[in-house]
């Protein structure tokens, strides 16, 4: 009963600590992305200035993305270090994860909230855990509960992090059996974390959500069901139907394509970031100057509902 008790409060400490760095992480990652598309940066003075503003932070960013290699201070196995009990890591790897990120949205990329959002929310919850003697699997474990922690706060949808803990390593027949605690402890925590953050959320934009307080804890898609779609238009429009395989078969040659060019040539070496990082700066202000919807918003979805 007492180690339940213990787990039950290790648990909710990580949800809130992983509340408490991602929802600033994701207001931060709105307004940040905003930072280009004023009308400042138009004209000429103003399209120089952006010149130098993205070329600082990129070299801000390179300086920070350099040290973390050089030095090996990314967490590339946190369990190795929940073991050790190595507790700056965690606040090391999360600080510098939110910087880095941050200024990516001030340089104009498109960036993505949910692979952020995953990584701090697993780094949350090894951290906490990272104070408890535990076994290797439970401490694997809750790097996994974070995970689905960060991807429903990033989605805005508990539903999505509980199903996100479903994913299962290796496809056997005793999955459940032995995966069940993860989905159990995922849901929990998914469910309690996104209360949390959604409460949070309609408590710091009171002047939007003071008439109908409620509206902060609906899902980012409550508004769209599928059982609205009439079946006549399945069967008038049957082609969007072989989106589906097409996109599969896509998505698995470019992965495959991918990982083999990484292979080759990237590597996780230095050069690589300061490589693309230069090609940021180089790309950017052009694109923002003559083609500014081909930078797109990498926080559209957090934007529309933080």
């Amino acid at each position: 009963m007492k180690s339940k008790g213990k787990l039950i409060f290790l648990l909710s400490l990580a949800s809130f600590l992983a509340v408490g760095v991602l929802l600033p992480f994701h207001i931060f990652m709105k307004y940040s992305n905003k930072v280009l598309s004023y009308d400042y940066f138009s004209d000429g003075l103003g399209f120089s200035f952006l010149i130098v503003l993205v070329a600082s932070l990129a070299v801000i960013e390179i300086r920070m993305l350099s040290t973390v290699r050089i030095r090996n201070s990314s967490v590339p196995v946190l369990s190795y270090f929940m073991e050790r009990g190595v507790h700056f890591r965690f606040i090391k790897a999360i600080i510098f994860s939110f910087v880095t990120c941050t200024l990516s949205f001030l340089m104009g990329l498109a960036l993505g909230g949910e692979a952020p959002s995953v990584f701090m929310g697993a780094v949350c919850f090894a951290f906490v855990f990272s104070f408890s003697e535990e076994s290797k699997e439970r401490l694997l474990r809750a790097i996994k509960v974070g995970s689905c922690v960060g991807f429903s706060l990033a989605f805005m949808n508990p539903i999505a992090g509980i199903l996100f803990s479903f994913v299962p390593n290796k496809f056997e027949k005793e999955y459940f059996k032995k995966e069940y605690k993860l989905i159990l402890e995922g849901s929990i925590c998914a469910i309690m974390s996104y209360l949390l953050y959604a409460c949070l959320k309609g408590l710091i934009y009171w002047p939007e959500y003071k008439d109908n307080f409620g509206a902060a804890f609906l899902f980012n898609d409550f508004q769209w069901n599928v059982l609205e779609i009439p079946w006549s238009a399945l069967k008038q429009y049957w082609i969007p139907l072989l989106i589906a395989p097409l996109s599969f078969g896509l998505a698995y040659a470019y992965a495959k394509g991918l990982g083999f060019f990484r292979h080759l040539l990237w590597r996780e070496k230095t050069w690589t970031y300061v490589f693309s990082i230069i090609g940021a700066i180089v790309l950017i202000p052009f694109c923002r100057y003559y083609f500014p919807l081909s930078l797109g918003s990498g926080a559209k979805l957090i934007e529309e509902n933080v």
